[in-house]
């Protein structure tokens, strides 16, 4: 062997040598992954009984769980970030759906910051009371599932939760009373579309960061909604001055920043208040679908940043308050709709200028014939006026109209 072709030969074993060293230490490496990080996990895929389009197809005991997971994030080698939603988005948009049940397991993910399980349609059972234990939880996501049972009183060791969605689900029963007296720095709390019932607890004034509340299409109350009344919804909710949208009744007027109250779908009974005129910034009134009584207050008239007002399957009575002419820039759906109000309807309503649906069907307005100045409407798309009373032909101004 010549000189050349002997450090040829050399050079080949030393690199032979080094790769078998180096992949031999690749392949030992150890995985990233707290094991009880890794196990509550696999405990939860274990729950699922079915993965359509494999959202966790790569959760598997022979990969890293930090670096091979989809939808798992980790710092320092704990798991800090789980989001495994049932709707998504790349190009196009991908709706699927897991059935199973949540496990107790998730509550050893201590160093856990966000948890987003929503939308995923068949989740079902109820949320584990292990939830408490994750105290480094930012934010919750479990909307759009099937989860039933009620909220863990163990939240209320989640003092820093800023979002907490648990919407559209079969939760029921009542609010613990102590649940939010920690939550300070909470700023988004979503419990619509459930079947909640019973009082909002006192505690939810001590949520001074919130400004998203949305407790719509619950059960939450058969009591009076009287803000001078010892009611249901308590009077702490005025601490909250950094809300802007509302989803149950309060001393609103004290509320600065609010810009949308929401309260359709519940059982809510009692008066809208005069205090609402206080309400500047307000730009949807959505009350329908409860029992509200009493007169609609001539205070509405000084919303004038008002966009939409939906108060239609209530009870309310007396006359359309003629200050609703004020609204004339903004206002662009006004629904009275099945109530008991009388007529005659106020002239003052031609005042608004884009007003693009009317409905005030199904009240005792008693009119006989439509009135004459309707037809001073310019940009009226859609009125309604079935059972108020009319009576004979149409009038033939209305050929020539918008509707």
């Amino acid at each position: 062997m010549d000189v050349h072709s002997r450090k040829d030969y050399i050079m080949f074993i030393i690199l032979f040598h080094v790769s078998i060293i180096f992949g031999s230490s690749l392949a030992l490496k150890p995985k990233t992954c707290h094991p009880t990080d890794e196990e509550a996990l696999l405990h939860l895929k274990s729950r699922i009984t079915d993965d359509p389009l494999g959202l966790l197809k790569t959760w598997t005991p022979h990969k890293d769980c930090c670096t091979q997971w989809d939808g798992v994030s980790c710092s320092s080698n704990r798991v800090v970030k789980v989001s495994r939603p049932g709707l998504y988005s790349t190009d196009v948009p991908v709706d699927t759906s897991m059935s199973g049940t949540l496990s107790p397991f998730l509550g050893n993910l201590t160093f856990l910051q966000l948890l987003d399980l929503s939308h995923l349609k068949y989740l079902e059972g109820p949320i584990p009371t292990e939830f408490g234990k994750l105290s480094r939880l930012n934010h919750l996501f479990l909307g759009y599932n099937n989860l039933m049972g009620s909220i863990p009183v163990t939240f209320k060791n989640l003092h820093l939760f800023k979002t907490l969605n648990l919407r559209n689900n079969r939760l029921s029963g009542s609010i613990h009373s102590d649940i939010f007296l920690n939550m300070t720095s909470l700023e988004q709390l979503d419990l619509s579309e459930n079947h909640l019932s019973g009082p909002i607890p006192y505690s939810i004034g001590h949520m001074e960061s919130l400004y998203n509340l949305d407790l719509h299409q619950n059960n939450l109350s058969e009591k009076s909604l009287n803000l001078l009344d010892d009611c249901v919804i308590p009077k702490s909710i005025c601490n909250l001055s950094k809300l802007e949208d509302l989803s149950v009744p309060s001393c609103i007027d004290k509320l600065i920043a609010l810009k949308y109250i929401e309260l359709a779908d519940n059982n809510l009974t009692g008066s809208i208040p005069p205090s609402i005129g206080k309400l500047s910034g307000l730009v949807k009134l959505q009350c329908d679908r409860n029992r509200l009584s009493g007169e609609l207050p001539e205070s509405l008239g000084n919303l004038t940043n008002l966009r939409e007002i939906y108060l239609s399957s209530n009870q309310l009575t007396g006359r359309i308050p003629p200050s609703l002419g004020n609204l004339q820039y903004n206002l662009l759906f006004l629904d009275l709709s099945r109530n008991q109000l009388s007529g005659p309807i106020p002239s003052e309503l031609i005042k608004i200028q884009h007003l693009q649906l009317l409905d005030l069907s199904f009240n005792p307005l008693g009119l006989g014939k439509f009135p004459d100045w309707f037809q001073k409407f310019s940009v009226l798309f859609q009125l309604f006026l079935s059972g108020t009373g009319l009576k004979g032909s149409l009038p033939t101004w209305l050929a020539a109209s918008s509707l």
